[in-house]
C-alpha cells in the first residue's frame, strides 16, 4: 500500500499540472526563446551589414560629390564656404566630425577647419586626399579626415531587439500555456491518477482497475496501453509475489531446519550425545591448545582420569536405562565441582577426562590444587545420586597426571592418567592417585602382553585343557573347557592375568571365537568316536562382550551346525552381570539357543547381583555356584548357609546345580548330603589335555 505522504504528493503534482508538465513547459520557453534570440541575432546582423553599407555609400559620395567643391573652395581660400562644406558633411547621417588641414607646400600658413564631436562611441575614420588641377598637374592643397560613429546604429538595433524579443517572448508564452494547458489536460492529470491508483494498489487486491482521469469521450490511446499493461504487469507481479512469499517460506523452513541440523551436527562433532560433555576430538583439541600454551607461558595444568567404581554393578542390576540418567546426572554433579575454565569431556562408558588448565608455575602448588579438584569430583560422585526414586552411590577412581612437566605427548598423557587411574583402582577404589614413573613400566607391560596375545590368537598360541564335570556318584558327565597360553618369551601365563587384558582390548570376542570353533570341533570328534551324547556335553564360557555381539546367536549356531556336532552336546556358560545387562534381550537369546538344543548354565551364580526376580524368569538349564562359596564351606558358616540357599533355589526351580572349586572329600559330601548331583574341581582331577579326558571317557565306558 501507498504511504500517505506518497499519495499527498501524487495529488499535489496532479493539481499543479505535475513536474512532468512544468518540465515540459520550461522546455518549451526555453526552445523557443533560443530560435526568437538566435532569429533577432541575424536579423539585427542583417541589419547591421546594411546599416553600414549605407554609412560607406555616403562617404564614397563625399569623397565623389563635395571634394571636389571643397577642393575649389580650398584654392581659393574661401574659408566660409569651407565651413559650410564641412557643416554639411556632417549632418550626413553617421558622419559625427569634418577636420580640414591645408598643404604647407600650398599655404605656409595652412588652414585648419574642424566640425562636430571627435570623441565619439565607436569612432570610424576615413582620409581624403584635397587636390587641385592647373594647368593639368595635380597640386596637394590638403587632407580632409572624416569621424564616423556606429553608436546611433547600435542604439536603433538595441530598440529593435528589445522590441521583437519582447513580442516574441509574449507569444511564446501564451503558446507555451496553451500547450501547457493542453498537457495537463490530456497527460499530466491522467498519468498523476495512474500514479495514485499504483500507489494504491495492493498485491492483495491484483484485479482492482487501474482509472485514467480523462473525460468519457477520450478515445484510447497510448496512455490507456499503458495502463492495460500497467494493470496486467500488476497482476502478474501479484502473482509471482505470492509465488515468491510461499517459495520464501519454504525455503526459511529450509534454512531453519538445515542450520539447526548444521548446528546439532557441530554439537555432535564435538560434544557426548548422552551427557552434552566435550567428546574426545574436543577433548583432544583442548589438551592441544593447553598443552602448547603451558610450555610457551611455564603455568601447569593437570589431566584427571575419571573411572566410577560402582557403575557396572548398577547398570547390572537397573538396566541400561536408569544408568543412562545416572551417568548424565554424575556428570552434572562433577560439571559443579569444577571450575568454568576446566573441561570435562566423557572419555566412554562411565570413563570421563578433566583437563585443569592454568594451576601456577609451581609445581608443587600445582600438584596440590589438581588434588584438591580431585578431591571435590570424588566427594561429589561419594554423595547419593536420586534417579527415578533410587538412591545410589556410584564413588569414583581418579588419576592424575600433570603437564608439561609430566610430558606434552597428549596420548602419552592421556595413558599416565588412565594407568594412575587403574592404581586407584588396586588400592581399594574410591581414591586419588597421581601417576608415577613406576606405571608407566606396568602400561608398556600391558602392551606388550596385548600384542603378544594378538599373535598368539593369529598364530594359534592359545590351547585348551578340560576340566570334568562328574556326578553324585563320581560318573563324568561331561568337561568343562578352560583357555591356556604359553608365552614364547614368558612361559605359561594365568588366565587371571591375561583374560581381562583381552576382556578391556575386546580380543575377547575373536578369543571366545576361536575357543568355540575348538569347542564344538571336539566335541564333534567325540561324538562320532561315542564318547558324547547321552547326557554327556563340553561347556566354555561366553564372555560378556562376546555375548553383547548383535550376531552371537547366528554365529554360534553357524559354529556348530559346520562342525556337525550335535548341539545337545554343547553347554554355554554365561555370567549373571551378562544376563542383568538386558535381561530381555538375554531371555530371547537363551531360548533361541535352547530351542535348538544348546545347555545354558549361569556360572558363578551368586557372586553378583544374584536375584529371584530374573532367575524365575531365565529359561536357563542350571546354575554354576562359585567355587569362592564352595572353598570355605566347611569351615565358614556364612559359606555354607549360602551354597545350602542356592541348592535349594535350584530345587524349587527345578535347576541343574554344578558346584565349582570341590577340592576335599568333606566339601563333596556337605554338597551331596544338601542334594548337589553335579561337582567340578581338583578333588576329581585337574585340568588336562583332550586325550586325558577321553581316555578316562573311554575306562568309564568299559567299566559302565
Amino acid at each position: 500500500m501507498a504511504s500517505p505522504q506518497t499519495t499527498n504528493e501524487a495529488q499535489g503534482s496532479a493539481r499543479s499540472g505535475g513536474r512532468l508538465g512544468r518540465r515540459l513547459l520550461w522546455r518549451v520557453v526555453v526552445v523557443a526563446l533560443g530560435f526568437t534570440v538566435l532569429l533577432t541575432a541575424l536579423q539585427l546582423g542583417l541589419d547591421y551589414r546594411q546599416e553600414r553599407r549605407l554609412l560607406e555609400t555616403r562617404v564614397d559620395e563625399i569623397r565623389r560629390v563635395s571634394l571636389p567643391g571643397i577642393a575649389q573652395s580650398l584654392w581659393t581660400l574661401d574659408e566660409r564656404q569651407l565651413q559650410l562644406h564641412l557643416e554639411g558633411i556632417t549632418r550626413l547621417p553617421g558622419i559625427a566630425a569634418a577636420e580640414l588641414r591645408g598643404s604647407r607646400e600650398f599655404d605656409p600658413e595652412p588652414l585648419h577647419l574642424h566640425v562636430g564631436r571627435l570623441d565619439v562611441e565607436a569612432p570610424l575614420h576615413w582620409e581624403m586626399a584635397i587636390t587641385h588641377r592647373v594647368n593639368g598637374e595635380a597640386k596637394m592643397l590638403g587632407q580632409l579626415q572624416l569621424t564616423g560613429t556606429l553608436a546611433p546604429l547600435y542604439a536603433s538595433l538595441a530598440d529593435r531587439a528589445a522590441l521583437l524579443l519582447g513580442v516574441q517572448g509574449i507569444s511564446i508564452m501564451a503558446v507555451a500555456l496553451a500547450l501547457l494547458s493542453l498537457f495537463n489536460r490530456l497527460v499530466a492529470h491522467p498519468l498523476a491518477r495512474l500514479a495514485s491508483d499504483l500507489d494504491s494498489l495492493s498485491v492483495e487486491q491484483p484485479d482492482r482497475p487501474i482509472v485514467l482521469a480523462r473525460p468519457p469521450s477520450q478515445r484510447p490511446d497510448e496512455l490507456d496501453r499503458v495502463a492495460a499493461a500497467l494493470q496486467q504487469s500488476y497482476q502478474r507481479l501479484a502473482e509471482a509475489h505470492h509465488a515468491l512469499e510461499r517459495s520464501n517460506a519454504a525455503l526459511a523452513r529450509d534454512i531453519a531446519a538445515r542450520q539447526e541440523a548444521e548446528r546439532q551436527a557441530a554439537f555432535l562433532a564435538n560434544h557426548d550425545a548422552l551427557t552434552g560433555l566435550a567428546n574426545r576430538r574436543a577433548l583432544y583439541q583442548r589438551l592441544a591448545h593447553e598443552v602448547q600454551r603451558a610450555q610457551r607461558s611455564g603455568n601447569i595444568g593437570a589431566l584427571l582420569f575419571i573411572d566410577f567404581d560402582r557403575f557396572k554393578s548398577i547398570n547390572d542390576a537397573f538396566g541400561h536405562s536408569l544408568g543412562d540418567r545416572v551417568l548424565v546426572e554424575a556428570a552434572k554433579a562433577m560439571r559443579s565441582a569444577l571450575r568454568e575454565i576446566d573441561l570435562l569431556a566423557r572419555w566412554g562408558g562411565d570413563e570421563f577426562v578433566a583437563i585443569l588448565a592454568e594451576l601456577g608455575n609451581n609445581a608443587d602448588a600445582a600438584a596440590v590444587d589438581a588434588q584438591r579438584v580431585a578431591e571435590r569430583v570424588r566427594c561429589e560422585l561419594s554423595r547419593p545420586l536420586n534417579v527415578d526414586g533410587h538412591s545410589l552411590r556410584l564413588g569414583g577412581s581418579i588419576g592424575i597426571t600433570l603437564f608439561p612437566t609430566g610430558g606434552t605427548d597428549l596420548d602419552m598423557l592421556l595413558q599416565h592418567a588412565d594407568a594412575a587411574m587403574y592404581l586407584a583402582k588396586e588400592s581399594g577404589r574410591d581414591a586419588i592417585r597421581f601417576y608415577q614413573q613406576d606405571l608407566h613400566a606396568a602400561l608398556l607391560a600391558r602392551h606388550g602382553l596385548l600384542h603378544e596375545l594378538r599373535e598368539a590368537l593369529a598364530n594359534d598360541g592359545f590351547s585348551l585343557v578340560w576340566q570334568p564335570l562328574v556326578d553324585a556318584e563320581g560318573r563324568t558327565q561331561g568337561a568343562e573347557a578352560l583357555l591356556r597360553w604359553i608365552s614364547p618369551t614368558r612361559g605359561p601365563v594365568s588366565p587371571a592375568e591375561f583374560i581381562p587384558v583381552c576382556e578391556d582390548s575386546g580380543l575377547i570376542v575373536a578369543v571366545g571365537d576361536w575357543v568355540l570353533q575348538r569347542v564344538c570341533a571336539q566335541a564333534a570328534r567325540w561324538q562320532r568316536d561315542g564318547l558324547l551324547g547321552r547326557g554327556r556335553y563340553l561347556g566354555l564360557n561366553i564372555s560378556p562382550r562376546q555375548f553383547a555381539q548383535p550376531d552371537f546367536v547366528e554365529r554360534l549356531i553357524a559354529v556348530v551346525d559346520d562342525s556337525g556336532v550335535d548341539a545337545d552336546c554343547i553347554a554355554i556358560e554365561i555370567t549373571e552381570g551378562v544376563v542383568l545387562e538386558n535381561i530381555e534381550q538375554a531371555i530371547e537369546r537363551i531360548l533361541r539357543l535352547r530351542a535348538r538344543g544348546l545347555h545354558v548354565f549361569i556360572d558363578d551364580f551368586g557372586s553378583g547381583y544374584s536375584s529371584l526376580s530374573y532367575l524365575k524368569k531365565l529359561p536357563v538349564e542350571g546354575i554354576k555356584i562359585d567355587q569362592s562359596f564352595v572353598r570355605d564351606l566347611d569351615v565358614d558358616g556364612n559359606d555354607a548357609a549360602i551354597v545350602e540357599a542356592v541348592l535349594a533355589i535350584g530345587q524349587r526351580f527345578g535347576l541343574k546345580v554344578i558346584a565349582e572349586g570341590v577340592e576335599t572329600p568333606a566339601q563333596f559330601e556337605h554338597l551331596r548330603r544338601h542334594g548337589c548331583r553335579a561337582f567340578q574341581g581338583y578333588y576329581f582331577g585337574r585340568p588336562d589335555g583332550a586325550e586325558k579326558l577321553a581316555e578316562r571317557l573311554r575306562d568309564e565306558q568299559l567299566t559302565a
